[in-house]
């Protein structure tokens, strides 16, 4: 009888779910958007809408077409470290990709290796997604001042994409990657401004 009731008691402790595991010691965290203050922003072209970061500095810059902006960190910048999420239109005055295949095509990695993207779905629409790391050197300086992460999604849009990237410094990047990943759900592209490339 005991080898019988050992032998259900050990069945059932197979059939039982199992906990849910945790992170790993030291993993980054998920960011968690919740704790950005995040405001509406539409672009003046009518190109886009999102929602941008509060507190953060917004540059609209025109130069490649009307569908440009940056917000920038203004606690990274007085510190000197470069802290910005920038939107751009493709195709624009420069830069003819008209899709994010073949745009990713021309790209490699700081050290020659293609760009490894990954697919994901994001605020209902496929998104392509990659990140990259590089050293920061000061603009007439061969010294590096910090190591440089960059996350970039590649967001379907009428008449091309759109590419939305997050650029940090390592040691700011988990402390600024929600804004970017609020902003990414919240991203709405529209047809491209008459007169567009």
């Amino acid at each position: 009888m005991r080898i019988l009731l050992a032998a259900l008691l050990a069945a059932g402790a197979g059939c039982r779910r199992a906990a849910p595991a945790s992170a790993p010691a030291g993993a980054p965290a998920a960011p968690d958007s919740a704790s950005v203050a995040m405001t509406a922003y539409d672009a003046p072209s009518g190109g886009f809408r999102c929602l941008a970061p509060a507190s953060w500095k917004l540059l609209e810059d025109s130069a490649l077409g009307p569908d440009e902006v940056s917000f920038l960190d203004s606690s990274a910048a007085s510190a000197g470290r470069d802290v910005r999420i920038s939107i751009s239109r493709y195709p624009n005055a420069v830069d003819r990709y008209v899709d994010a295949d073949a745009y990713l095509r021309a790209l490699v990695q700081p050290d020659g290796r293609p760009i490894r993207a990954e697919s994901e779905e994001v605020g209902g629409r496929r998104v392509t997604r990659f990140e990259l790391e590089r050293p920061f050197k000061s603009l007439h300086s061969s010294r590096e001042r910090y190591l440089e992460r960059e996350s970039v999604a590649l967001v379907p849009a009428p008449g091309g994409f759109f590419r939305l990237e997050h650029v940090a410094p390592a040691a700011d990047a988990a402390r600024t990657r929600p804004a970017f990943e609020a902003l990414l759900r919240s991203f709405e592209p529209k047809a491209p401004p008459s007169g567009r490339p």
